[in-house]
């Protein structure tokens, strides 16, 4: 009986073997091809050397559990082609090639840490901006200060929206007025 790592090996190898048979396909003309698929979707559906985002998802929790599909969508450039519409709305499929998979196969936790530690300063950020605001009173103005933190609202016959000018109604800043030095800090954050 194979162990995880001999299996996992076993995966490398047989990607390394497709990497030379990988190429872009954006030479097929675009269009939809059989159905409602994009011509290159069905391209890339055939190209033993690219697996969809499900396939490549499915191999990789046999060898991490810990797998974040999320992961793969942020912090690699996958290809990507139309693949029909569901609930009226145009869908994408996403592949991910050869060279690609062996690559997060031998670095799947090195990439995830990644992902981990940029999260953690994004929340790290969030909540020293939360802390500058704390300070300041939520008010109403007929417009924006010049250290104001907020947005330009109009009101209109069904309660407040978000202005963007394209209507002929009197607008109205709301937001926090910060102090000079923490409206600067806020926007170094």
């Amino acid at each position: 009986m194979k162990t995880l790592e001999e299996k996992k090996q076993m995966q490398i190898e047989k990607f390394k073997s497709l990497e030379k048979s990988n190429y872009d396909n954006y030479h097929v003309g675009g269009g939809l091809g059989n159905g409602y698929v994009s011509q290159r979707h069905d391209n890339a559906k055939s190209d033993e050397s690219k697996i969809t985002l499900g396939e490549a998802s499915k191999i990789l929790k046999k060898f991490y559990e810990k797998y974040d599909k999320e992961v793969l969508l942020s912090e690699m450039r996958l290809e990507w082609h139309h693949a029909g519409f569901y609930k009226n709305a145009m869908q994408k499929t996403y592949f991910v090639n050869a060279s690609q998979m062996v690559y997060l196969l031998e670095n799947y936790n090195v990439v995830a840490e990644k992902k981990a530690q940029i999260i953690l300063e994004r929340k790290n950020e969030i909540l020293q901006k939360e802390e500058i605001l704390k300070k300041y009173e939520y008010v109403k103005l007929s417009s924006c200060p010049q250290f104001g933190i907020g947005n330009t609202y109009m009101n209109g016959k069904y309660g407040e929206f978000e202005a963007d000018y394209k209507y002929n109604l009197p607008t109205y800043w709301r937001g926090r007025v910060l102090s000079e030095e923490d409206y600067n800090n806020y926007n170094s954050i």
